[in-house]
């Protein structure tokens, strides 16, 4: 059996780069994030941020000095990013709610379609709202470290369990409109989350394609909507 053959040098740091990455915390992703450079064009002082996130040193020498908690922070921003993506959801939901409830000329499945591609517009590299871009860094930056971080981790649940549940009415009220019902074997639960993971993958997307035309997501979502549910009038010996 011939030997494995060695790696050229260039890539074996590649992998070992790739590891550390795996390896990372909260506290490894913000390094950069110091008291100094969170106060140098602030109206507080380094000493002000140590405060807000330290403790004292437990050591005798250590009595009266603050230690800068960087995870501390790191949690504290991850749990604003959390609760304006919760909040913005809330916003979403309401939008497609009136457009089920005031659907167009076309009919409410063009209405909706409409309504969750005016929502993904938001979230295009330069769009309007200066909100968005740091706080789904956030969110990403987070899912880096989750399988590493239990804290994280539950953060990022609470999260998507908040934004999933919001979206359940909408969708209720969509199937009554379209005659529908869910499907045997499957639950308001199942299609949340499969809509869900059909936007996700295109917000990604458009991290590094910003051009990426979202031109098909209406009959993605409508083909998601059809395969989860049946209409409503149809009898069991059908299903």
């Amino acid at each position: 059996m011939s030997p494995k053959p060695v790696r050229p040098v260039r890539d074996q740091i590649v992998d070992v780069a790739l590891q550390r990455i795996g390896d990372a915390s909260l506290d490894d992703l913000f390094k950069a994030l110091t008291p100094e450079s969170l106060a140098a064009d602030a109206p507080w002082a380094a000493s002000t941020v140590r405060y807000q996130f330290g403790r004292h040193g437990g050591r005798s020498e250590d009595r009266g000095r603050l230690s800068f908690r960087r995870r501390d922070l790191a949690l504290a921003m991850l749990e604003s990013a959390v609760d304006d993506a919760i909040e913005s959801s809330e916003a979403v939901a309401a939008s497609y709610a009136a457009a089920v409830h005031q659907p167009t000329v076309d009919g409410p499945f063009d209405s909706i379609a409409s309504a969750i591609a005016d929502n993904l517009a938001a979230f295009t590299p330069g769009a309007t709202d200066d909100d968005i871009a740091p706080r789904e860094r956030m969110y990403h930056l987070a899912l880096a470290v989750c399988d590493v971080d239990s804290e994280t981790a539950r953060m990022l649940r609470r999260s998507r369990a908040a934004q999933l549940a919001g979206y359940a009415p909408v969708y209720e009220a969509f199937m009554v409109s379209t005659g529908r019902r869910i499907r045997p074997g499957r639950s308001m639960d199942d299609l949340c989350a499969a809509v869900s993971a059909l936007l996700d993958g295109h917000l990604m997307r458009l991290r590094f394609d910003p051009q990426a035309s979202a031109d098909w997501i209406g009959e993605a979502f409508l083909a998601v909507f059809l395969s989860f549910t049946e209409p409503a009038d149809q009898a069991p010996h059908e299903r």
